[in-house]
């Protein structure tokens, strides 16, 4: 495996732990409980997880099919504080993020 040199931070991404996309997936309480054990070691050595989910017609969003399985699902509190992490330290070519507060964003 390679690893980018100017890219030295690592990441949990969590796709699609849907309870939609479950129904599908073989030995799923393995798998959950694989994501489970990897989220808990993550968080455990300050790794972000990011949760990412799509909608479709088979997951509308909002929808029971559309959310995040109960068993590896992040608190709320760790969600904010992973994308504020996220974008305070966000850097790209000719694109700039930043975090506020709410009450300090002012609209050009």
């Amino acid at each position: 495996m390679t690893r980018p040199t100017d890219r030295p931070k690592t990441a949990l991404l969590v796709i699609d732990c849907q309870n939609g996309v479950a129904a599908d997936v073989w030995q799923w309480d393995v798998v959950v409980a694989k994501i489970v054990d990897l989220v808990e070691r993550a968080r455990h050595r300050g790794v972000p997880v990011v949760w990412l989910q799509h909608s479709s017609d088979g997951l509308p969003l909002g929808s029971h099919e559309w959310e995040i399985v109960p068993d590896g699902v992040p608190e709320p509190a760790d969600v904010v504080a992973m994308v504020n992490l996220i974008w305070r330290r966000h850097d790209a070519p000719v694109r700039t993020a930043s975090v506020v507060m709410a009450d300090a964003v002012e609209w050009a």
